[in-house]
């Protein structure tokens, strides 16, 4: 059965061609981030509602249940991620620091010299032993 004209338009910022892969990767990013929320940084997870109605939007178009004159006049473009892919990248940026100054300081304390021997097993606050 051949589509209506209305429903053969591609959404607006969707390449020909790229629909096939671009929207099962943005499916599976909601899969990722729904099932991993409770790691996700609070300032990323304020952008998921605009992934999840963006994601939403395009199964409706490609289940022609939604025309693209529709999606259209919604204006739910990836443009409107930009933000989130921003987030992401600077919170990745942040902890690769973070992670980066904790490996040197592993490394130099695995480097510093070590004290074998009884002095490791003296507790300073250990009260005095008495001779029975």
């Amino acid at each position: 059965m051949a589509k209506p004209p209305r429903f053969r338009a591609l959404p607006p910022g969707l390449l020909p061609g790229r629909v096939e892969e671009i929207i099962p990767s943005y499916r599976k990013m909601v899969e990722l981030f729904t099932s991993k929320m409770h790691l996700a940084e609070p300032s990323t997870i304020t952008y998921f509602q605009a992934l999840l109605e963006l994601v939403e939007l395009w199964n409706r178009w490609l289940d022609e249940s939604l025309p693209s004159e529709v999606l259209g006049l919604l204006n739910h473009t990836e443009a409107d991620l930009f933000p989130f892919y921003d987030n992401l990248l600077d919170n990745f940026t942040r902890m690769h620091q973070e992670l980066a100054e904790k490996r040197r300081w592993w490394g130099w304390w695995r480097r510093s010299p070590k004290v074998h021997g009884p002095a490791l097993a003296v507790n300073p606050f250990a009260a005095p032993k008495r001779d029975s």
